[in-house]
């Protein structure tokens, strides 16, 4: 088995063009292995300042969720703007949150499917459905 040393000893024996075409192979490679990403928008995006100022905004893409907790920061995560488009990996889940409405959404092929609807008077029961419908 070809260790990576070896590999680095042949592409240096490559001439330029071929070093070229192999970079190519390398990026597409690089790309097929990569989660396809697609655009994400808040709800709320594109609303008055004088909405997104009176009411909380905030949106996360979540990696996990603590259900020792019984605020937002049961969600860890990525915070992203929720007043510009946002490139998400396929198959993640967003937390959106605005003033008390608390909404989850997963990333489907260039749509939001909503998983999961609820109030922050309900922050409890909403983290442990979440946390069940996300197996996170």
């Amino acid at each position: 088995m070809n260790t990576i040393e070896d590999y680095i000893e042949q592409i240096k024996n490559l001439s330029l063009e071929e070093l070229h075409l192999f970079q190519e192979h390398i990026l597409k490679e690089k790309d097929s292995r990569n989660p396809q990403k697609y655009i994400y928008t808040h709800d709320c995006c594109g609303y008055s300042n004088y909405h997104m100022n009176k009411y909380k905004h905030y949106s996360k893409r979540i990696t996990a969720i603590d259900d020792s907790k019984t605020n937002g920061y049961a969600f860890q995560g990525e915070f992203l703007n929720v007043r510009k488009e946002n490139l998400i990996p396929d198959g993640s889940y967003i937390l959106e949150v605005c003033n008390m409405s608390l909404k989850l959404y997963k990333i489907n092929k260039e749509s939001k499917e909503l998983v999961l609807e609820g109030y922050s008077n309900m922050f409890v029961s909403f983290i442990k459905e979440a946390k069940e419908l996300t197996k996170m």
